[in-house]
């Protein structure tokens, strides 16, 4: 019997350019996901940096999970805290558009449905979710003093409230908005969430700060100087003048 060798050349061509193939695409798939990484950090940089319209342009090129933390290789546990694209757009970015933009993306996933076998769930960008400081986007536009955040937030609350945007409830860090917006020494902040504050918080607020006990906390953006304090008291005492003594 005769072998032919040819036979087996050819097949051996095959196997080797088949591994070869598997190989170039195996390549090619840590170079994509290293470039979608280097990506994702770098939405991250150009929102600290305010610059809202590089941020939206990486996002929807690189078509980026906005859901996910600055490094998307780390598994993030369930209930897990961190830094969101939101809270960063929340903090740095005067642009309100983008917070819209990046709230109507998200990511899809499978899910079983007893009616129709496969289907898509939409997970669009949470604004409950907490970073490492207890703080939702909402809480981290008013300590930033992102007047243009701030706004569109409560904007939305007075239209169909959003989770973890509330005027006037206490962040998960124990303050509330009234508090952050001093914390952040804009008197324009205080000004803006001053009617949904409840007396009882601008009261303590003015009575606190009167004997110098300021809502900071270490981790703030340093803004708040105590010499705000006298702008701030002003537009306090607007809601309180006849409940406290002067």
């Amino acid at each position: 019997m005769l072998i032919n060798w040819d036979s087996y050349r050819v097949i051996d061509r095959e196997i080797e350019e088949e591994r070869r193939e598997k190989e170039r695409l195996a390549l090619e798939k840590v170079r994509a996901d290293s470039q979608h990484a280097t990506s994702h950090h770098l939405a991250f940089v150009q929102g600290r940096a305010g610059d809202s319209a590089a941020m939206k342009v990486t996002i929807g090129r690189f078509d980026l999970d906005v859901t996910a933390p600055e490094h998307p290789r780390v598994k993030v546990k369930e209930g897990a805290q961190y830094e969101s694209m939101l809270h960063v757009a929340a903090a740095y970015c005067e642009d309100s558009s983008l917070l819209d933009f990046i709230l109507r993306r998200g990511k899809t996933l499978p899910f079983f449905n007893p009616v129709v076998f496969l289907t898509i769930r939409i997970i669009g960008a949470q604004t409950n979710l907490l970073d490492r400081s207890n703080l939702a986007p909402f809480h981290r536009a008013i300590l930033h003093g992102n007047m243009a955040a701030a706004k569109w937030f409560l904007d939305r609350y007075h239209i169909r409230p959003l989770e973890g945007c509330h005027p006037s409830k206490a962040a998960a860090d124990g303050r509330t908005p009234l508090q952050l917006a001093i914390a952040s020494g804009s008197s324009e902040m205080v000004q803006c969430v001053l009617k949904d504050a409840t007396v009882h918080d601008v009261i303590r607020s003015w009575e606190q700060g009167e004997i110098h006990i300021f809502p900071t906390k270490r981790g703030d953006p340093s803004q708040f100087k105590e010499e705000n304090w006298d702008a701030i008291k002003k537009i306090l005492l607007t809601k309180v003048r006849r409940f406290v003594t002067l």
